[in-house]
């Protein structure tokens, strides 16, 4: 663990990758009280003013509602400052800085929280099919994906006012 590391990659081109941090690295995932923002709690100008960890990194997962897993997301790692924790997950900074500092080692964040959503939107399709007691969300689902035609525009309708208040 440890860093800032520097890696130069070397073929027909030159890479050259700067600021490379290596040790824990942990996803928060949930509801609303996970994705609640740093920067509506209590004390939060406080709290910014002391959020200065240069070893200690914020992924934010943009939102993109999928009927199946993808094998990536959209997003960049940030250096946690006031600007960039602001808008991230209060409760993965409170960790993340916690573990930092018992530790003394690099940490990384992914924030991939969505306030708002139901536990059954996180579960495969098929493993809600094989149990009877989940009949009436999947019926209500598909009378939902038949009036907007796609998940995509289904969640992005859904999530105009979420996203109009925390400004992602």
């Amino acid at each position: 663990y440890g860093g800032p590391y520097e890696m130069i990659i070397t073929g027909e081109n030159e890479i050259g990758l700067h600021n490379i941090l290596v040790g824990e690295v942990w996803v928060s995932s949930g509801q609303s009280n996970m994705e609640w923002p740093l920067s509506l709690t209590e004390n939060a100008e406080q709290e910014l003013l002391v959020s200065n960890y240069p070893k200690v990194r914020l992924f934010k997962v943009r939102r993109k509602a999928a009927s199946d897993p993808s094998d990536d997301c959209i997003g960049k790692w940030d250096i946690c400052e006031p600007i960039t924790v602001s808008g991230f997950s209060a409760v993965a900074y409170h960790f993340g800085t916690e573990l930092y500092n018992k530790l003394k080692v690099p940490v990384g964040l992914i924030d991939a929280s969505w306030g708002g959503s139901v536990a059954e939107a996180w579960i495969d399709m098929n493993v809600l099919k094989s149990h009877d007691e989940f009949n009436p969300i999947i019926t209500k689902w598909n009378e939902c994906l038949g009036k907007y035609q796609s998940i995509e525009k289904m969640m992005q309708e859904w999530s105009v006012y979420e996203d109009t208040i925390y400004n992602w």
